[in-house]
């Protein structure tokens, strides 16, 4: 209807596009100020439908040189897209980036972030420049203080990933954030990246993680306390006991699924998998649950998720001889995960070069994640099959 009237000249086109932009802007806001509270799902929700219409913001916006009101898009955005690993906002944000008169707006490094594909992947800048920039920014007296928090944090987890790691672990500890949504994220993200960054792994992470759950149970923030406790689960599962961590994964997981916290939902699983793979006693076999992890990628866009799954799967594919997925699945293994290389050593070595060949020929990750899901069926029946025989 909106349409035809546009068309009949019943309205004016500019004045109905404003009153658009401007219910949808402050909409995402509002949801956005409720993602501290129990629940992410009225955020959740609302972004996943209306992503139509929050682009058509982010068009005329841009047609109207209306670019502050764009930028307002990309902090709530950035949450969605670490939870949900949606890839149009990151190309909004890009847009945004190549926009002239860019450069004078205070909050362009909303669009930075997300530009940047959230702090899972930093693809459109050397971290140390960007980082760098982003302190500048946070050092400054003026502007909004939960988005100088944001750049700051930013800058020192561009740091920890490799940007300047002695700097970062300097900076762990002048982290003074007020924000809700930013302190969640250096709990959430800090206990690894003071990892990488420092030697005193275990007992400063475990602190870290142990302030930030008391501070989410504090504030009654269900969802914080489900990413929080999916971070501990990892954390224990790979640095320390992979029993207590998936019993820690377990939890995390039910209470993640509660509250629409996908993304947690998703590694909790993901960090079940790898604790079964490392001998914890677990209720699911690590087949069922990367399979779990990887049926949830999408033909438009295979996110970290999956690639993190494909990571360990490779190395239950090597142990299980279905070493054509595995050597597939190998080109993603990502050494972080104390899983032993032995499990990617036994693959004969035709099946790598088959699987380069394959890759260099086209072969994309969506393929691969299906081929994977393949084998782990195969695995699963015969798993089964065996235990109906016993």
């Amino acid at each position: 209807m909106r349409q035809r009237a546009f068309e009949r000249h019943l309205v004016d086109e500019d004045a109905a596009r404003d009153r658009h932009l401007d219910y949808y802007l402050d909409t995402l806001e509002e949801r956005y100020r409720l993602f501290g509270t129990t629940s992410s799902e009225p955020l959740n929700r609302f972004v996943a439908l209306d992503l139509d219409n929050l682009q058509t913001v982010h068009r005329w916006a841009l047609e109207s040189n209306r670019l502050d009101d764009d930028l307002r898009l990309y902090r709530p955005l950035h949450f969605f897209v670490n939870w949900h690993e949606a890839n149009a906002p990151v190309e909004w944000a890009r847009e945004t980036l190549e926009t002239s008169g860019i450069d004078a707006c205070e909050r362009r490094w909303d669009a930075l972030l997300v530009a940047d594909g959230s702090h899972w992947d930093v693809r459109t800048e050397p971290m140390i420049d960007t980082a760098e920039r982003l302190y500048s920014f946070a050092a400054r007296a003026d502007g909004d203080a939960p988005h100088r928090e944001a750049a700051f944090l930013a800058a020192v987890w561009l740091d920890s990933l490799g940007g300047n790691r002695k700097r970062a672990a300097q900076m762990w500890e002048l982290v003074d954030l007020r924000d809700p949504n930013t302190r969640f994220l250096y709990w959430f993200i800090g206990p690894f990246a003071r990892a990488i960054s420092s030697d005193d792994v275990a007992d400063t992470a475990r602190q870290m993680l142990d302030e930030g759950l008391a501070w989410a149970r504090s504030i009654g923030s269900l969802n914080f306390e489900a990413g929080l406790l999916q971070t501990k689960g990892e954390f224990e599962i790979i640095f320390g006991d992979p029993q207590l961590g998936y019993e820690i994964a377990l939890r995390a997981e039910r209470l993640a699924a509660a509250v629409g916290m996908s993304f947690a939902e998703a590694e909790a699983v993901r960090g079940q998998a790898i604790a079964a793979l490392l001998g914890a006693s677990t209720t699911e076999s690590a087949s069922e649950q990367f399979k779990r992890i990887l049926q949830t990628a999408s033909t438009r866009h295979i996110g970290s998720r999956a690639i993190f799954a494909l990571n360990a799967a490779a190395h239950l594919l090597a142990r299980r001889g279905e070493y054509e997925a595995a050597a597939l699945a190998a080109h993603h293994v990502d050494e972080s995960y104390p899983l032993p290389l032995e499990d990617i050593n036994r693959v004969p070595k035709r099946f790598f070069e088959d699987a380069s060949h394959r890759v260099e020929q086209g072969l994309g990750l969506f393929e691969i994640v299906q081929i994977a899901v393949a084998a782990l069926d195969r695995i699963i029946a015969n798993d089964q099959e065996a235990m109906a025989n016993n």
